[in-house]
């Protein structure tokens, strides 16, 4: 019985010394196999003696292992107020900076008691920014009298003292404060740009005359253009736009025969505004 616990126990023994040799030798073999560390700047200066420069004020350093992280001073510096001011940068797929154009279409006039009809313009410009340009304008009238004033004419043989626009020629300075994209039944979009324009320039207003028809005088014009921009491609858009003329005007008798002598004398100033709402197009070159 004795012997067989002492061998028992040499067994043992043996088995528990073969298990540590063995242990310590696979952990060696797997040491092998590990991918090797990357030695940073800092452990290198550190290993060769170099000194280590300090980290720069304000800069953020690691925390240490067991140190906590207070997010009070990063939510403050998050919500203070910031000094650089921002803008809003739309990605335009149709610009007109430094580019030239020119513009043709055609209107109605409305809003006008005495005169009905039609207006013709023409147009050329260019853009200095995206938000800002210049243009130079020529607009040509084709009115005649209002149906129920023709219709007075012919009954009483009596009418307005009035004067008919002949035509404008102007210059405005562009301002286009606003540009969107807008989609259509999810298929397509349309960019346009919406533009309000001062203008500065002269009217010829035809004094309402039947033996003259043709006589006109010039009157200086103010006014102000509200215009949308419809962009078909890099070339070509499509333009709605509003406009509007003030001047003061004089007036005339109006009178049959032109042989009566003082038959054709001022009546007076009148204040016009004279208001058309037109379509047209755009060329950018």
């Amino acid at each position: 019985m004795t012997t067989f616990l002492k061998s028992s126990a040499l067994r043992a023994s043996f088995a528990f010394a073969c298990i540590l040799v063995f242990s310590q030798y696979s952990l060696g073999q797997s040491n092998q196999y590990k991918r090797p560390k990357k030695s940073t700047a800092s452990g290198s200066a550190v290993s060769s003696g170099a000194p280590v420069a300090a980290p720069k004020s304000g800069t953020a350093t690691a925390p240490a292992k067991d140190e906590k992280v207070d997010i009070k001073e990063i939510e403050q510096q998050y919500w203070s107020s910031k000094d650089t001011e921002f803008k809003v940068v739309q990605n335009r797929r149709y610009t007109k900076e430094k580019r030239f154009y020119v513009s043709g279409g055609a209107g109605s006039l409305i809003g006008d008691e005495n005169s009905t009809g039609y207006v013709y313009n023409l147009g050329m410009g260019y853009y200095l920014t995206e938000q800002y340009g210049v243009e130079l304008m020529y607009n040509k009238f084709d009115t005649e009298s209002a149906k129920a004033l023709t219709k007075l004419e012919n009954q009483a043989t009596v009418t307005v003292n009035h004067n008919e626009p002949d035509s404008f020629m102007g210059a405005a300075f562009i301002w286009s404060p606003v540009y969107a994209k807008l989609s259509i039944l999810d298929s397509h979009i349309i960019y346009f740009d919406m533009s309000i324009s001062p203008v500065l320039g002269m009217s010829w207003q035809r004094y309402h005359q039947r033996y003259d028809p043709k006589l006109t005088d010039p009157y200086f014009t103010v006014g102000i253009d509200i215009a949308q921009h419809f962009y078909i491609d890099d070339h070509f858009a499509v333009k709605f736009d509003f406009r509007n003329r003030f001047f003061n005007e004089e007036t005339r008798n109006w009178n049959n025969n032109p042989l009566t002598p003082g038959s054709d004398f001022e009546v007076g100033d009148n204040s016009r505004i004279i208001t058309t709402l037109n379509v047209g197009v755009e060329y950018f070159f």
